[in-house]
């Protein structure tokens, strides 16, 4: 692979959108990264990532029926 293909294959891959994966991680990342003011707001971030944790198994899973 020479350096035009490797330039080619980026620019035309630039305006790909991130899979849903990487938007689960991103937002799990960002939860982990909140620091909750009140037990209110601790048991809410907590629902949260039990949630999402939910989701990416509920992902996984038809990821595996799809493929």
């Amino acid at each position: 692979m020479n350096i035009r293909e490797i330039c080619r294959n980026f620019i035309l891959n630039e305006g790909v959108s991130p899979g849903i994966i990487s938007y689960i991680q991103g937002l799990s990342e960002a939860l982990h990264n909140i620091r909750p003011a009140s037990q209110t707001d601790a048991r809410r971030i907590e629902l949260a990532k039990e949630n999402l944790l939910n989701l990416r198994r509920h992902m996984r899973k038809m990821d595996e029926k799809i493929g």
